[in-house]
């Protein structure tokens, strides 16, 4: 009697979650159902509204620091300029000049028309500084200013002025920079004792390609020498591990040899590989 009941039961559960899957279906389309999914879609897309309206809030925050700075930047330049054209503390108004142009510089990508001009009016007067006293610092500035022909010609023309500030360590990236700028030209340049800086650096970037070379061509034979071993040790049979040896050897005591069962362990297909004692139907099933 009990297991009549038990087995009624266990019939009667598909009928019920068939019933109950009927019923869900049901409310999917009812009105309170439908007005839900209209509030969910309602909430997300007020959601995306309120994120694109901080995104461009943040984005005209932005703008406008950027603009009230760069304003500003143009009357820090102005009162520059006027102290530099009447040539009152050269040195440090024509690196702060610099200074700026740079930070408009980094404003934007590709720089703002205008900039170009402020680059080529810096390099005027950071010539003039080094021209009156040698300085590192002024050079360095004319390294960060944007480039145009004038700014590369004032770089160029200003090495010769800064050569004795250069330790002997860094003559090398020194010309290199200065060849750069000069149009990759090193006739542009000229200082006293520049003939033997060219004969370092020529020396120098010699010996920096023969060691390359070097290294090349020993690479080269060491990955020939790694291919002939690997060949001289096919040909006697020396291996340390089985994918040295043929599909049918195995490597035992750094020699291949046959298999005892003339198949590799792990290389047969499904049911071609032979019984052994111990492996159950399922091993062999998954070989």
């Amino acid at each position: 009697m009990v297991e009549s009941s038990l087995r009624d039961v266990v019939r009667r559960r598909p009928l019920r979650f068939a019933a109950a899957l009927g019923l869900i279906g049901t409310l999917a389309h009812c009105p309170l159902f439908a007005v839900m999914d209209e509030d969910r879609r309602a909430r997300e897309e007020q959601e995306a509204l309120q994120r694109r309206q901080a995104e461009e809030e943040a984005l005209r925050r932005k703008q406008a620091e950027q603009e009230a700075r760069r304003r500003e930047i143009a009357e820090q330049l102005a009162r520059l300029r006027v102290e530099l054209q009447a040539e009152r503390d050269v040195a440090k108004n024509a690196l702060s000049f610099a200074h700026l142009v740079v930070e408009l510089q980094a404003q934007s990508a590709p720089p703002f028309p205008g900039v170009a001009a402020l680059a080529d009016e810096s390099a005027a007067y950071l010539v003039k500084s080094i021209q009156s006293a040698r300085s590192l610092d002024a050079h360095a500035a004319l390294f960060a200013l944007l480039r145009t022909p004038a700014v590369d010609a004032a770089f160029a023309s200003t090495c010769g002025r800064v050569r004795p500030l250069i330790q002997e360590a860094n003559i090398e990236a020194f010309m290199d920079l200065c060849i750069e700028r000069a149009g990759a030209d090193a006739g542009k340049l000229s200082w006293p004792g520049i003939a033997g800086d060219r004969e370092h650096h020529r020396r120098v970037k010699a010996q920096r390609f023969a060691e390359a070379e070097r290294a090349r061509v020993a690479a080269e034979e060491s990955a020939r020498a790694a291919e002939e071993l690997r060949r001289q040790r096919a040909a006697a049979g020396i291996c340390d591990s089985d994918s040295e040896c043929g599909s049918a050897q195995i490597c035992r005591d750094h020699r291949c040899a046959a298999s005892m069962t003339g198949v590799r362990e792990g290389t047969c297909a499904t049911m071609q590989c032979p019984a052994r004692a111990g492996d159950s139907p399922d091993k062999l099933m998954r070989g």
